[in-house]
């Protein structure tokens, strides 16, 4: 099936419409339980809060890139999914978020590495199905600790805050699968070579309205994962990267990207502090048995940063067909 059909691009007015409407509920998801010192959300509130609309393109309509992406893949096996309107997952014992999208960009300037779904498509290597609020509180709920975001008065302070590891997982033209440390997926425009620092979760910050003091959250207008340093960014560059046009420092590594339009599954990890325990080989499954450094070849890496392998990625389940003399009929 062709799937790059693209959505028209929304208007100025539109844009402002659906930010304002998304990201109405983001003082509810994020300040709605306790999360005070070691303390996490519950996956009840987390799942109670969220939006349980249906995803686009359950039905045999002709679909857009994005539904594609919403039903490319199987459910990440042991992870929790947070909401119907939402490809997001966690799993708490292995400490990972799973989001799904497509790539977007393969070329130009970038701002972004990820983006939400509708948003800023046109400077980000992929779009990902979820809001940036809730991927902040999927972080959150795997132990990930926010830090601040970048300031530039009275001078430049780089943006703070747990360390990120981010895969990218997908299948190539063949279908075998694939996973990129993410920031091989981006490289410096004069150097050409790839990012080298992780990103940090700063974040984001909360605007209030002065009008009705509503308050929202910046990062869903579109900043998820940025390469140029925002005030508004939930993961950003902990170095200084400008935002300006003419000033831009990243560009996709077409050469390391799979097609626009390729599903992808987004992998995040929060890198474990010195401090912190490591939980060893008592992590079970197929993953905690895989090795990957920066190049993946290293056996000597944590194992809750161990590259994602196959099982993350399995094709959908079929639907069963009742004339299917295989299967199995139940009494």
């Amino acid at each position: 099936m062709e799937f790059s059909l693209r959505k028209p691009m929304p208007t100025h007015r539109q844009r402002w419409w659906v930010f304002v409407a998304n990201i109405a509920t983001v003082a509810i998801i994020l300040t709605g339980g306790t999360v005070t010192g070691q303390g996490l959300p519950s996956l009840d509130e987390i799942q109670s809060q969220a939006d349980d609309s249906p995803m686009p393109g359950d039905d045999d309509t002709p679909q857009y890139v994005d539904q594609v992406a919403a039903k490319a893949f199987a459910a990440p096996p042991e992870a929790t999914r947070l909401s119907k309107s939402s490809n997001l997952w966690i799993d708490r014992q292995r400490k990972r978020v799973y989001v799904d999208g497509y790539v977007t960009l393969d070329r130009g300037m970038l701002e972004m590495f990820a983006c939400p779904s509708g948003t800023k498509e046109h400077e980000s290597v992929v779009a990902l199905l979820a809001k940036s609020r809730e991927v902040h509180t999927a972080l959150l709920a795997v132990g990930a600790k926010s830090g601040t975001v970048v300031r530039y008065e009275p001078r430049f302070v780089p943006p703070t805050g747990q360390a990120i590891r981010v895969w990218v997982c997908f299948r190539d033209k063949n279908q075998q699968f694939q996973v990129v440390d993410g920031r091989k997926l981006v490289r410096n425009i004069k150097t050409k070579k790839p990012l080298s620092e992780n990103w940090v979760f700063a974040g984001s910050e909360f605007w209030t309205d002065p009008i009705d003091g509503k308050r929202y959250y910046q990062a869903d207008g579109g900043d998820m994962i940025c390469v140029s340093n925002f005030g508004t960014a939930m993961l950003d560059v902990p170095f200084e990267s400008s935002a300006q046009s003419a000033d831009l420092l990243f560009e996709p590594f077409t050469e390391n990207l799979p097609p626009r339009d390729t599903p992808v599954r987004v992998v995040m990890v929060p890198i474990p502090f010195p401090t912190d325990d490591d939980p060893g080989d008592d992590v079970p499954g197929e993953d905690a048995k895989s090795t990957g450094d920066d190049d993946g070849k290293s056996p000597a890496v944590p194992p809750l940063l161990r590259k994602p392998t196959e099982r993350v990625l399995l094709p959908p389940a079929k639907p069963a067909n009742d004339n299917d003399s295989s299967a199995t009929s139940t009494p």
